[in-house]
């Protein structure tokens, strides 16, 4: 018969195999992240327990930053007791003096032309920071002596300031002498032999510059003006577009508004070769028989040229109808509309083209899964042995607990 205290002693072990199970299961997803967490790296140096940082581990942990005096004087200054080892505490202390040795150089660096860092500036600093922009000595100590104000040899922030726009001045002046256009001599006006030197890359017909130049001469004195430059880089303008237009004319060479025979075959020869052919366009598109074609009649000439050239791609002999063949005027076929035109793509079915975008997909899917895979497998390989033996362990309690209090349930209710 079940005492009392029994039922007590049941009630105890369950609960306890209950609380078991439930702390295994929350510390199961906390043992998981533990073990796939990766181990921080720090920028510090390793230390054995029983010593601390020698300075060749110090030098090495700096690693060219600095120079090999400054380090051994921060390491000197930072090791208080004077072991020769640097404690977490001393080592924390020497990286403040590494930080400040190293914004010290930055500031030198940054100071500009006072390599000194004396507050002033001295020629041969100014020499030495201008030597980029101007190479001459003697413009760089001129531009020196005239910002230098006191004449005491240095050159305060104000009087460096000033320098500097002296230095900018003269570049510019320098670059207005090279970017000076045809004006080579800068008596400021332009002769023959300078217009020609700069037109020549333009027109290289002198003849023609020679006369440009003279139209522009208006006063007659051998030189341009400015205003008479101005003139006549407009009508070097206008000859440049006239020859442009002559060679953009098309068929019509001599540009006398109409094209001739001999100008149509010289226009079509690399499109038909048939000069009777050729011939037998210029007659049929030549409506008044004057033997010339104008734009409307040159237009229909051409209808007809591409007309004979689908015919021959299509095999017709003649390759064009006459003028009374086919309705009026023998105008070509307009092309079917992009509706009505048959479809180039292979018909679906077709025996010798097939086409699976399916196949794509699953190329893609399985390409996916093959890079999925090697992760999967290293997060699942990624517990450790101790974590491992823990969890089992945790297991087997839990199993135990449960089936002792399962047994000792079943004997009460007998």
């Amino acid at each position: 018969m079940t005492t009392q205290g029994d039922l007590v002693k049941t009630k105890l072990m369950t609960m306890f195999g209950i609380v078991t199970v439930l702390m295994f299961l929350a510390a199961l997803p906390v043992a998981l992240a533990t073990t796939d967490r990766e181990p921080v790296e720090t920028d510090e140096p390793e230390e054995n327990d029983d010593r601390g940082l020698s300075l060749r581990e110090f030098h090495a942990f700096i690693n060219g930053r600095m120079d090999d005096e400054a380090v051994k004087r921060i390491f000197n200054v930072a090791d208080k007791d004077g072991d020769g080892q640097l404690s977490r505490r001393e080592f924390a202390y020497a990286m403040t003096l590494v930080a400040k040795y190293i914004r010290s150089q930055n500031q030198k660096e940054n100071n500009g032309p006072d390599k000194d860092g004396d507050g002033s500036i001295s020629l041969r600093e100014f020499n030495a920071f201008i030597e980029k922009k101007i190479d001459d000595t003697d413009v760089v100590k001129r531009i020196f002596n005239v910002a230098d104000k006191d004449g005491d040899g240095q050159l305060s922030r104000r009087e460096f300031a000033y320098a500097m726009t002296l230095v900018a001045k003269y570049i510019r002046s320098q670059k207005e002498d090279k970017d000076c256009g045809p004006d080579k001599d800068g008596d400021g006006s332009i002769s023959l032999r300078e217009f020609n030197a700069f037109i020549e890359k333009k027109i290289d017909d002198t003849d023609v510059v020679k006369r440009i130049f003279n139209a522009a001469d208006k006063d007659g004195d051998g030189q341009l003006s400015r205003r008479e430059f101005a003139y006549a880089m407009t009508l070097v303008a206008k000859y440049i577009r006239s020859q442009k237009e002559d060679k953009d004319c098309g068929p019509d060479k001599d540009g006398d508004g109409s094209i001739s025979l001999r100008e149509f075959n010289a226009f079509i020869e690399k499109k038909i070769d048939d000069t009777d052919v050729v011939k037998r366009i210029f007659n049929a598109a030549d409506k008044d028989g004057d033997g010339q074609l104008s734009r409307r009649e040159f237009a229909y000439a051409m209808t007809l040229v591409a007309k004979y050239i689908r015919g021959n791609a299509s095999g017709d002999r003649d390759g064009m109808k006459d003028d009374n063949e086919g309705g009026d005027n023998a105008r070509p076929e307009r092309e079917a509309p992009p509706e009505k035109r048959p479809d180039p793509r292979p018909e679906i079915g077709n025996d010798d083209v097939t086409y699976e975008p399916e196949a794509e997909l699953v190329e893609e899917e399985m390409t996916l899964d093959e890079v999925d895979t090697p992760a999967q497998e290293k997060g699942s390989s990624g517990l450790t042995t101790a974590t491992m033996t823990a969890i089992a362990a945790l297991i087997l309690i839990a199993v135990l607990l449960g089936i002792a209090s399962f047994a000792t349930y079943r004997k009460i209710n007998d």
